[in-house]
């Protein structure tokens, strides 16, 4: 359901983002008709380091809005002292 331009698109990020950081993954959405929206992921790099910073990433936004804070808009160096890979 994604279009081939998408898919070279998110590759070409994720190529890019690799120049920079040991491991990337990246997730997408997009919403294809007002009833339907289709997704997307893409990485590279240390599978085990994708996961980690997945569960933390959720674990972040998960106290967030438990909080009442508003989503974080990413961006942020992750200052805890936990490894993640």
């Amino acid at each position: 359901m994604t279009d081939d331009r998408d898919t070279k698109a998110l590759n070409a990020a994720v190529d890019v983002l690799m120049q920079y950081f040991d491991s990337v993954q990246i997730f997408c959405s997009k919403n294809k008709t007002d009833e339907m929206t289709v997704g997307q992921t893409a990485g590279k790099g240390s599978i085990f380091a994708r996961i980690g910073q997945i569960g933390l990433w959720l674990s972040k936004v998960e106290s967030s809005l438990a909080a009442g804070d508003e989503e974080p808009e990413g961006g942020e160096q992750d200052d805890d002292d936990e490894e993640t890979n």
